[in-house]
Parts: C-alpha cells; sequence; structure tokens
C-alpha cells in the first residue's frame, strides 16, 4: 500500500470519528424550580413574567435574580435569589461538559413562604396616617 494511501485512509478515519464525537456531544440543561407556600402566586424574574408556582424556567446565566412574587390575600416577596453554578458549569470545565456525550442537568430551586396580607382596617388607617403625617410640609416653612 502506497504511503499517500495510507495517510489519507488514516485522516479520513480520524476526521471520521472526530465528527461523530462532535454530533454526540452532550449539552448542559439549566432550570430554576420556583415554588411557594401557598402554591399560585404570580413569578416575576428580572421583571419577565415567568408563570404562577410551581414554575421551571429554563436559564442561560448564574448569578443572582431579582424575584417578586404576588398573590391575592397574601404580602407581596421581592428579593434577590441565587442561582450558584456547579463544579462543572465552572469557566473552563463547562467546554468540556458541552464536548463529552452526556447532558448535565443543573437545578436550582427556591421556595418562598408567603404572609397573610394584614386586613385589620384600624390598623391600616393608623399606619396610613402616620406615613402622610411624615410627608406633611409644616405651614409657613418653605422648602429648600
Amino acid at each position: 500500500m502506497p504511503m499517500r494511501t495510507k495517510y489519507t485512509y488514516r485522516i479520513l478515519r480520524t476526521a471520521t470519528a472526530l465528527s461523530c464525537f462532535l454530533v454526540m456531544s452532550g449539552c448542559l440543561e439549566r432550570v430554576i424550580h420556583v415554588t411557594s407556600d401557598p402554591p399560585g402566586a404570580l413569578v416575576h424574574l428580572n421583571d419577565r413574567e415567568v408563570g404562577r408556582t410551581p414554575v421551571d424556567v429554563p436559564f442561560e446565566e448564574f448569578g443572582t435574580y431579582d424575584v417578586r412574587l404576588e398573590l391575592s390575600g397574601f404580602e407581596p416577596v421581592h428579593q434577590g435569589a441565587e442561582a450558584e453554578a456547579p463544579p462543572w458549569e465552572w469557566p473552563g470545565l463547562d467546554l468540556a461538559a458541552m464536548i463529552l456525550p452526556f447532558t448535565f442537568h443543573t437545578d436550582i430551586k427556591w421556595h418562598f413562604k408567603l404572609t397573610p396580607a394584614e386586613t385589620d382596617v384600624k390598623n391600616l388607617l393608623e399606619r396610613a396616617n402616620k406615613t402622610k403625617n411624615t410627608f406633611r410640609e409644616e405651614p409657613g416653612k418653605n422648602p429648600k
């Protein structure tokens, strides 16, 4: 067998194996699971409505998310929640995870407890009057 043909076959075999390996490459699936007690709260992540609890939201970026939950009869929840990267998502390792012919799952779970809204009208009016009085200007004084 001529030398040129031997190398041609070797290159073709390598290219075919590499192509198969790349086609079979894995992927990274990332999902945030948001639940609440009681369920049914409307969820906003970074000011984007994503559904009602329990809800699963695919995501691409790790970091701190602005989370809002709203449910009639309950105090709204507004806070930050952290989506931390697992080791296979660390820079450098994530490239290897994407090449391997496996699917890596990242599941972030957040649970929020909603507190019932205050329905005591007398207490609510007292708080409203206190707030109103703190913003009321005194007569005869001009704001600077």
